[in-house]
């Protein structure tokens, strides 16, 4: 993806190939390449092995398959950064919020954005409810605009997560917690082969009715009365099954995930070193490990203080197999925890 978007970002510094007119003369080009034109570029399908053209006034679209020029997944990866930084463009001279797109009003569900004030000559900087202000469009009632310390709630959830990967020993214990207080892997074993027992008990009852009915032991209306209820039982002890198969899965899945959870977070620790840097890059980075491991962040005004209050929540997991570059900070599965 940073292959990508790489040579996307020297188009921009390079001069466009110009043109021929009819007549043979050529027309150069513009110096620069536009960041629409960069921006288009990234965005054509067909660099990824789809070439669309739409046809009766762009009613229709005909698709054909081309050689593809990068993955698929690697073309939206670099689409879904080109909207990242529309929606928050880091203009210069701006605060660089290492929160943004986290934070949420509780009682509207809208964005928490970054804000600015100057008193004395000092400016403060706050994540405050920006739909305040607007009443979210009409899809909330009028409400007071909660607001945080940037600063502040930066440095207590950027502390959180270097506390968590320095001694990653606290979550590991709280997840055995989870995985011991509903660890019955023997019993549901048990409870699963009883009822496989049973299924193919009833399944062998049916056999024997239509045995009976095939000797002219039993009518074919009490045939259909034997059958009808047999396959209400069957289907009882089928759904039974499967919630117990789903129940041993999902045992395992929280089993592996506590076993395979350390390593992540060591991995992770190994580059507090470089993430804590003060530059651009650090940053960078920091803010995608905060969004890593930060689920969600809410604000809300406390009804009983009248003050500002903050919930956070907090998710861990080890990251998919081998699927992003040696450099990407990702991850699959989570458990949450909660801070107020």
């Amino acid at each position: 993806m940073k292959v990508f978007l790489r040579v996307a970002a020297v188009l921009v510094t390079l001069a466009t190939p110009g043109w021929r007119y009819g007549n043979g003369n050529k027309r150069p080009g513009a110096k620069l390449w536009s960041v629409m034109t960069v921006s288009n570029i990234v965005r054509q399908s067909a660099y990824s092995g789809v070439h669309r053209v739409k046809t009766n006034g762009g009613k229709d679209v005909i698709e054909q398959s081309v050689p593809a020029v990068v993955e698929p997944g690697l073309q939206e990866k670099a689409i879904a950064i080109l909207g990242e930084n529309k929606r928050y463009p880091n203009r210069e001279n701006d605060r660089r919020y290492l929160l943004r797109g986290l934070v949420r009003c509780t009682t509207c569900g809208g964005a928490c954005t970054g804000h600015s004030s100057a008193r004395r000559g000092k400016k403060y900087f706050y994540y405050a409810c920006k739909a305040a202000t607007t009443y979210n469009f009409g899809m909330a009632p009028p409400h007071r605009a909660s607001y945080v310390s940037a600063e502040w709630l930066e440095e207590l959830v950027w502390s959180d997560v270097r506390r968590f990967l320095k001694d990653p020993g606290e979550i590991l214990e709280r997840l055995r917690e989870q995985h011991d207080a509903a660890d019955d892997a023997e019993g549901l074993e048990a409870r699963r082969n009883e009822i496989a027992k049973r299924l193919a008990a009833k399944q062998a009852e049916k056999d024997r009715y239509v045995r009976a009915y095939a000797q002219r032991h039993i009518s074919e209306e009490e045939l259909d009365v034997y059958l009808a209820e047999l396959t209400r039982q069957i289907d009882n002890l089928r759904g039974l099954l499967a919630s117990v198969e789903a129940e041993l899965s999902e045992r395992q899945e929280q089993k592996s995930l506590t076993d395979t959870t350390h390593a992540w977070l060591i991995s992770l620790g190994r580059r507090l070193a470089q993430v804590e840097e003060d530059t651009p890059e650090g940053f960078e980075k920091r803010k995608q490990l905060v969004g890593l491991l930060v689920e969600s962040i809410s604000l809300g005004r406390s009804q009983q203080a009248g003050r500002s209050e903050v919930h956070i929540t907090y998710r861990f997991g080890p990251p998919p197999d081998s699927a992003s570059e040696s450099d990407d900070l990702s991850m699959s599965g989570l458990k949450n925890g909660n801070r107020s």
